[in-house]
């Protein structure tokens, strides 16, 4: 899961974006997301619950601290990478429907 500058900057984005990423630690950063694979692993979760659930177990299981928003990039790299699928919809916090999200593996043992 390793992790390159250009993925973490878009071309579009300003210069200072990506300085910072640059200077993100890339082991911390495929620890996250080896820990969001443990989680939908557990269970499907949106990204609210996902990042929740990070939060909550983050010291305990000894996963780096990191922005609120973090998780849901890192997903979001998850998925384009095909590690990560759409599971569902439910319900979101404030009732629209939000994407659940599962680890693609398991989607694909469900259904065989």
């Amino acid at each position: 899961m390793n992790t390159s500058t250009r993925e973490l900057a878009r071309t579009t984005d300003p210069h200072t974006s990506h300085i910072a990423a640059a200077q993100l630690d890339t082991h911390a950063l495929s620890v996250q997301k080896a820990a969001i694979l443990e989680l939908l692993t557990e269970q499907p979760r949106d990204d609210h619950e996902l990042t929740q659930a990070y939060f909550n177990l983050a010291i305990k299981r000894g996963w780096p601290v990191t922005d609120w928003d973090s998780i849901r990039k890192r997903r979001s790299q998850l998925t384009e990478a095909g590690a990560v699928i759409a599971f569902g919809t439910h319900p979101g916090r404030y009732t629209r429907p939000v994407t659940v999200w599962t680890v693609a593996q398991i989607a694909a043992e469900t259904v065989a």
